[in-house]
């Protein structure tokens, strides 16, 4: 999940500021370096994922976290001045001003529910789950 990836660094970067602690500054080094060498793995092409976990379809983040994705990598990138995380920020920034982008991520969103229900219940009364 890339928007708890972040925030789960930003742990570390607050542990290491604030306590002077040499372990957690050098955990969020070596997280944002993992970050930045992976982070174009989510990237859909049209949309940021809002995780990795390997299913059928992709679970595209909903616009909420898609925002998120933009705001974290920003902050991210200027904390670290990693080029990176800058490029994929402006990338997703560019998905998202496209008006046809945003409805296939709504679509893709859909769809994943569909296959990949929250509801219990519902996961059980759905044929192909």
């Amino acid at each position: 999940v890339l928007n708890g990836g972040i925030f789960a660094l930003w742990g570390y970067w607050d542990v290491g500021a604030a306590c002077g602690d040499r372990v957690a500054r050098d955990a969020f080094d070596e997280g944002v370096n993992c970050l930045a060498s992976n982070i174009h793995r989510w990237d859909a092409g049209y949309w940021s994922r809002y995780d990795l976990y390997p299913r059928l379809i992709s679970n595209i983040a909903s616009s909420f976290y898609h925002t998120l994705h933009i705001s974290q990598l920003e902050a991210l990138s200027k904390l670290t001045d990693r080029a990176e995380l800058a490029r994929m920020k402006a990338r997703f920034e560019s998905y998202r001003e496209s008006r046809l982008n945003a409805m296939a991520a709504f679509a893709s969103k859909a769809m994943f529910r569909l296959l990949v229900p929250r509801n219990r219940l519902l996961a059980r009364r759905l044929p192909w789950t």
